[in-house]
């Protein structure tokens, strides 16, 4: 028997009833699998059925723009839709905002390119203001942003809670430090600060445009620093380089130490005694010939591009011990011949310096008739001088120098006997400085 339903009136007028409008109880002894507990169609196709499993299931048309399958409120296309086989969120434009992508595959989620995904700042309401937000930048680039609020990312490797006061983590932040990039890992409580490993062929720090700002150091212990403001990589004075007999794992066993300013030596530790020095503390080289002239005044030996500027000449640090060597070549008249002086700037001075040298005229054979003077001297400034029988001749001076007070040690010459003949030194005149202690 057929009865239409057109209208169904009720009235609820007790509050202390609890009433229902309309009711179908079955009883299911035996039914086929498609049994439906109501089926409501529209000229003859169902648009919205509940079957006996119970299953609720809205079978409208496919989604249009304004049209959602549910509609949520009273604002028009707000609302739920089918899309591509899954449920989608449809805003009040009736464009799908939270829906499966069509391409690669509908095995997720997607949201417009203009939206975002979000955490809201308040708990159990994502209603609030979104204040950890994802946006999609461009094609293939997330990005985590927030207008100018500094953003941090964490990646836990234990957490005691959310996180807890107990945790181990990666980290890249904004926030660590104002307005610095921190990358590496972090700790608390009873977590362990983790090691971090670069993985790749080839790993390149890149300064970008910093050029001389360009900075990389052991902030927690200053041990090691790349500094583009000094062109220089830096260790502690305590540090060494050192090699091992394989990979840098491997224990060292030659290594390089400061010892002081301008001294490194070889040791097989940094706190082995050392096996060999570098000690090196200068050569200069006369670059030019140098010619005095009617003058028995000691001057600078010097050479080009500035005269002014002492050629043979070494810087020396306070407290170090250094052999010193001169070798100078020089052409002369004989009358005038030359004298050599261990000499001081203005700030030198020497807490003992001592050294033995020569004058050898090379136009006599080498004999004892060839040494024209034979010097010895305890003192800053001390002389060696003599006339010679032929036009040239060599100087030699070997020494050492125990440094008070730092300053630059100059080698100085003049005739010994003014003459109107030059006396030069000639281009290639040396000094060699040795650091020994």
């Amino acid at each position: 028997m057929t009865i239409p339903l057109y209208n169904v009136t009720d009235t609820w007028n007790d509050s202390s009833t609890v009433f229902t409008a309309l009711q179908v109880n079955v009883t299911n002894t035996a039914s086929a699998t498609g049994s439906r507990l109501f089926d409501f169609q529209l000229g003859g196709n169902t648009a919205l059925y509940l079957d006996k499993t119970p299953t609720l299931v809205l079978d409208g048309n496919a989604f249009a723009i304004g049209n959602p399958s549910i509609r949520l409120g009273s604002a028009a296309g707000r609302g739920l839709a089918a899309v591509n086989n899954s449920v989608c969120l449809i805003n009040s434009a009736g464009q799908p905002t939270f829906a499966p992508p069509v391409s690669p595959n509908t095995a997720g989620w997607c949201v417009p390119a203009d939206y975002f995904l979000g955490f809201s700042n308040t708990s159990a309401d994502a209603s609030q203001t979104g204040d950890a937000i994802f946006y999609r930048d461009a094609a293939a680039i997330i990005a985590q942003r927030n207008s100018a609020n500094p953003q941090t990312f964490r990646v836990y490797n234990t957490a005691s809670g959310s996180p807890g006061t107990d945790y181990e983590r990666g980290v890249m932040d904004w926030t660590t430090t104002s307005n610095v990039l921190t990358i590496g890992t972090q700790a608390g409580g009873s977590g362990t600060k983790r090691a971090v490993t670069l993985l790749g062929e080839i790993i390149t720090v890149d300064a970008g445009s910093g050029g001389s700002n360009f900075d990389v150091q052991l902030v927690s212990t200053s041990k090691f620093r790349v500094t583009g403001a000094q062109n220089a990589v830096r260790t502690s004075s305590t540090w060494g380089f050192g090699w091992g007999s394989g990979e840098a794992s491997t224990t060292a066993d030659t290594v390089l130490n400061r010892v002081a300013a301008g001294v490194v030596n070889f040791a097989q530790s940094v706190t082995a005694t050392p096996n060999g020095w570098m000690q090196w503390a200068g050569q200069k080289r006369l670059n030019v010939d140098h010619s005095v002239t009617s003058s028995t005044t000691l001057v600078n030996i010097a050479g080009a591009p500035s005269p002014d500027v002492p050629a043979l000449a070494a810087a020396l640090v306070a407290g170090r011990t250094y052999d010193f060597e001169v070798y100078i070549s020089f052409t002369c008249a004989g009358a005038g011949g030359i004298k050599v002086s261990v000499a001081a700037d203005a700030t030198l001075t020497a807490t003992d310096i001592r050294w033995d040298g020569y004058i050898m005229d090379t136009a006599i054979s080498p004999d004892v008739s060839s040494l024209k003077a034979v010097a010895q001297s305890n003192a800053l400034g001390g002389v060696l001088g003599s006339i010679t029988s032929g036009t040239s001749g060599l100087v030699r001076i070997h020494g050492t120098i125990t440094v008070n007070v730092a300053g630059t040690m100059q080698i100085q010459f003049a005739q010994n006997v003014s003459n109107g003949t030059a006396t030069v030194c000639k281009r290639g005149s040396r000094l060699r400085v040795f650091d020994v202690a």
